[in-house]
């Protein structure tokens, strides 16, 4: 779990702060525009398709994933302090799954509470304002570990960015967004790319986007060696 943490945190760190005349950001959710699908392909094999539904206030009210084989329905019940996750998996392969998410005034997430059957594990999360420092994860039989995050101009650091794109959901963005519903870092800018420096080695990631005629994206690409990570959207 320790590994998954730091992946997650690693690949997922860029969110929606849209500060133009244009902005269409709905409150509690990461994307600036509802995203109704998402198609997810690795290479040329067809991974997931995602379908978001909304609720009456525009926040995720479920995300139902379709991969082969397997259906997950997340579902989302929110109260003043919060909300709950519930995924449940088809067919049941006897795994309960449950994502409890404690939010500040401003709607932040300061706490994550995730249980999986017996076991569980806490993140909690620290704020300059409206940017997150620091992320530190708790699991039993795992050292706890401790992630902190700097900001230059109103972006994170460790991207590359478009200056003249702002942030609507892309990469990494996404992938957050598919988890939880919402977001943990707003940056100003749309990521194009990472720059990722690991114990051993410094990994560089770029990000390609498509976009629709009303400037919306339409198609992430990622590529990573010799095959490439595509997301679809639709709206």
């Amino acid at each position: 779990m320790k590994i998954l943490f730091i992946l997650f945190l690693l690949t997922v760190t860029v969110t929606c702060s849209c500060k133009k005349s244009t902005d269409k950001t709905v409150s509690g959710t990461a994307i600036s525009y509802l995203i109704k699908t998402v198609d997810y392909y690795y290479g040329k094999n067809f991974t997931a398709n995602y379908k978001i539904v909304y609720n009456a206030q525009n926040k995720v009210d479920s995300i139902v994933v379709f991969s082969t084989n397997r259906i997950s329905r997340r579902s989302f019940a929110y109260s003043d302090s919060g909300y709950v996750i519930t995924n449940h998996e088809e067919p049941d392969n006897g795994i309960f799954y449950l994502t409890k998410v404690i939010t500040d005034k401003n709607g932040q997430i300061t706490k994550t509470t995730d249980y999986v059957l017996q076991d569980s594990s806490v993140t909690l999360y620290a704020y300059n304002g409206t940017e997150l420092t620091s992320a530190q994860y708790f699991a039993a039989h795992s050292t706890p570990s401790y992630m902190t995050f700097s900001w230059t101009n109103g972006d994170v650091d460790g991207y590359r960015y478009s200056k003249d794109k702002w942030q609507q959901g892309g990469i990494p963005d996404i992938v957050r967004f598919l988890s939880l519903g919402t977001s943990l870092i707003k940056t100003d800018h749309l990521a194009i790319g990472a720059v990722l420096a690991t114990n051993t080695k410094v990994v560089i990631a770029q990000y390609i986007y498509l976009f629709d005629k009303e400037g919306r994206i339409s198609l992430v690409m990622l590529p990573s060696g010799k095959d490439t990570a595509y997301y679809r959207y639709t709206y």
